[in-house]
């Protein structure tokens, strides 16, 4: 099941991407990567915190709230755990490199329907590849991201890409 979804949200992201970046923008400006990375992030962060919330207070359903944060602070922040942090902090400064235009058109510059979509779709599968990883194996992501890439290839034919 997992292999399955994986497969379809890494082929309608490569689609969709593609479609993002290369559709004319006419007047308005083209959104900047960096900041859609950093949504990707935070939408992702989002909905780990809220999924380790929920875990957390059912396994603790007689807890107290105080009970119920502090596990959760001890699961997330947790010696193992902090290697994940580190992304999002190099991201830092891809944000400060594009400070600037950020400045200058706002951080949500650019951004239209198919730019949220494919920032949905980007996150939804960093979601799918942890719990892939977790249910199943890294083996499991990489046919999955390599069958794609099999799918894809009449389409990329047929449009010249």
């Amino acid at each position: 099941m997992s292999l399955g979804v994986l497969v379809l949200q890494n082929s309608l992201l490569v689609v969709v991407m593609h479609q993002c970046r290369n559709t004319p923008t006419g007047a308005r400006p083209r959104y900047l990567a960096s900041t859609a990375v950093l949504v990707v992030e935070v939408v992702k962060l989002l909905a780990s915190l809220a999924v380790a919330a929920r875990d957390t207070y059912s396994s603790r359903p007689g807890g107290s709230v105080s009970e119920v944060v502090g596990a959760l602070y001890h699961s997330i922040f947790a010696p193992d755990r902090w290697r994940l942090v580190i992304p999002a902090v190099l991201f830092v400064g891809v944000l400060w490199q594009d400070g600037a235009a950020i400045k200058r058109g706002g951080f949500f510059a650019g951004y239209d329907p198919l730019v949220w979509l494919t920032i949905g779709l980007q996150a939804f599968g960093g979601l799918t590849v942890a719990v892939c990883i977790a249910y199943a194996d890294n083996v499991a992501k990489n046919f999955a991201a390599s069958l794609s890439i099999v799918i894809l290839y009449p389409f990329a034919v047929q449009r010249g890409l």
